[in-house]
């Protein structure tokens, strides 16, 4: 499945109520990267700061808040005809129109599979992603870094940086299966964000959690930096992963200094549709060439945790006067 962009110009958020945010790419399962072992091979691992006990964790792993459908399951005041319409029948009606389109001269009963699996990716396989920061909407994902100090940082008040610093983290060390590379496409599209090397997937199970890290952490207002290093290592029990927390434990016991991460940059804007262009244009290139229907099917499959291919830098196009914009 393409990524798809969220029918309607704006929508409103849960935690705003009457909010709005500019327009949203929907990106399926079909463009993350996927892993399989090889001969001697190990799937990438990745970290993840939480502070919720780990007994909890350890049952659970990381889950979504809410899928994609409920971004969708969402009415909107359609001008042209002056009424309202849910983008959630919108979609539905999208893709029974386009897949059809694309699948001309297949037999019907593989078109109508190929409906059913594009509706399912979309309302439930998927995560949205902000056109105008390029970043993701959390709740829709579970996001992990594959940089330990950038999750060292994390959570910290950047009102507060010497009493929050002054508190210990946790980190926990992920097994990752399957991924969005946000870091790439932000680098491409929004490069002020690319700093966390942000990783994002559809759910960590619990069988992929592998331990937690307690980390020390104090902040040097002199050069804005934080300092970091491994209190202690717990390995979950349930998993093979001593070798890795150890590893990562002995990597960080000797304290690093890590810069505090950059305010966003506010001056981001430009034309939404042109950012949707290099967005799709990113996630193409991260995923592989699309089969001879022009829908993406999962060509992205990685063996033995090989690193990603890079990606051009982004251009930004001059701001479109008289145009909406990304905020």
């Amino acid at each position: 499945m393409d990524s798809y962009r969220l029918p309607g110009h704006k929508i409103a958020t849960k935690s705003a109520g009457t909010g709005e945010i500019p327009d949203v790419l929907i990106v399926g399962d079909s463009l993350f990267r996927h892993f399989r072992l090889g001969d001697g091979g190990s799937f990438p691992i990745a970290f993840r700061s939480d502070t919720r006990p780990s007994a909890d964790i350890y049952k659970t792993g990381f889950q979504r808040k809410r899928l994609v459908v409920d971004w969708l399951d969402t009415e909107y005041a359609d001008s042209s005809t002056k009424t309202t319409r849910k983008r959630l029948d919108d979609a539905r009606q999208d893709i029974a129109a386009s897949v059809p389109k694309a699948m001309k001269g297949r037999p019907e009963a593989e078109i109508r599979t190929e409906v059913a699996r594009v509706t399912n990716e979309l309302e439930r396989e998927s995560v949205a992603l902000r056109v105008g920061n390029v970043d993701l909407d959390v709740e829709t994902a579970v996001c992990a870094t594959l940089d330990f100090q950038i999750a060292s940082l994390f959570p910290f008040d950047p009102k507060a940086l010497a009493a929050s610093f002054a508190k210990p983290t946790s980190i926990y060390v992920v097994r990752m299966r399957h991924w969005l590379e946000t870091y790439k496409v932000q680098r491409y599209a929004a490069p002020h964000l690319a700093y966390a090397r942000e990783v994002a997937s559809l759910g960590i199970p619990a069988h992929d959690v592998l331990g937690c890290l307690t980390v020390g952490r104090r902040y040097l207002p002199e050069t804005n930096s934080v300092e970091v290093w491994v209190i202690s290592a717990e390995v979950n029990a349930a998993t093979d992963g001593e070798a890795i927390v150890k590893a990562v434990e002995a990597e960080y016991k000797t304290p690093v200094t890590v810069a505090t991460p950059a305010q966003k940059d506010a001056d981001s804007a430009i034309d939404v549709d042109e950012k949707v262009r290099h967005i799709k244009s990113a996630l193409t290139q991260l995923t592989g060439n699309p089969d001879s229907t022009g829908l993406v099917r999962d060509r992205n499959v990685i063996t033995g945790g090989s690193t990603p291919r890079e990606l051009p830098d982004y251009k930004p196009v001059e701001k479109a006067s008289g145009r909406r914009l990304s905020q």
